[in-house]
């Protein structure tokens, strides 16, 4: 068994169908390769869905006080894993003098990572000062201010608070690994895909997108996907703007593999 834990979190209503879309491949992923697999749902800290965001820093705190030396994993709620065959053990070999493995930001220089998804090396003592640091930037927030911020960045978010951690120390930022967004962090990336937030889709949309890519990832891993018919021709007449003529129009309006096989599996028996 690979010494790694996968973390997701969401709030229990914004962010909660992002997760239930997501963490089907993720725990098909750790199932498959020995990885523990942790999910949080509500907020630790906070009182905002976004909030939930804050709670990775709780998986961190967690990490750090049960002396843990593994491999910390964390997928954001719209973040999973593609390639389930992707042989993370010995990519973590690999990697192992490396503390922190992350996908680039917005480009902006060494510190502007991308904090959806992380794999963190608590073995190196870098990734432990990082996460303690980090941590202590986000307790440094009182109270009043996160009862008051009820929309993102209307205080620190966790990615800016990272970002002032690596800035502040040129050594940690040189602890960095950034990856390929041909690697990890986006919804083009090949290992680990996320679907960030644009300004063309609505949160409904985000989701079935999600959604359907899950489900063509599972089917090329081999695993047969739950997949609700209703929310296949809903994601047509969200994304085409009219509604399908058919369940198959819509997968073949929507590019998914196997159509006929995935139709089957959807008929009512």
């Amino acid at each position: 068994m690979i010494d790694a834990v996968l973390f997701q979190t969401a709030d229990a209503d914004a962010y909660f169908p992002m997760l239930s879309a997501t963490l089907p491949a993720n725990r098909e992923f750790c199932r498959r390769h020995g990885i523990r697999l942790e999910a949080f749902i509500g907020i630790r800290r906070g009182y905002h869905p976004w909030h939930a965001a804050y709670n990775r820093l709780g998986f961190l705190r967690d990490r750090l006080a049960a002396g843990f030396r593994g491999w910390a994993i964390y997928l954001d709620a719209d973040a999973f894993v593609a390639d389930l065959s992707f042989d993370i053990a010995g990519y973590l070999a690999r990697h192992a003098g490396s503390a922190m493995i992350g996908p680039p930001g917005a480009g902006r220089g060494p510190w502007d990572v991308n904090s959806g998804i992380f794999l963190w090396n608590f073995a190196r003592e870098e990734t432990r000062i990082a996460a303690a640091r980090w941590i202590a930037l986000f307790d440094a927030i009182p109270d009043k201010a996160l009862r008051a911020a009820p929309a993102w960045d209307d205080v620190e978010n966790d990615q800016r608070l990272l970002h002032q951690v690596l800035r502040d120390d040129p050594a940690l930022t040189a602890a960095v690994t950034m990856e390929s967004d041909q690697f990890i962090g986006y919804q083009h990336s090949r290992f680990i895909k996320q679907f960030v937030r644009n300004e063309v889709h609505s949160p409904e949309q985000r989701v079935l997108r999600i959604a359907r890519q899950v489900s063509i990832s599972l089917l090329q891993g081999g695993v047969a996907p739950v997949v609700d018919a209703a929310r296949v021709m809903a994601a047509h007449e969200l994304l085409k703007g009219a509604p399908p003529a058919s369940l198959e129009a819509a997968f073949a309006a929507l590019e998914a593999p196997s159509l006929r096989a995935l139709a089957e599996r959807l008929r009512p028996a």
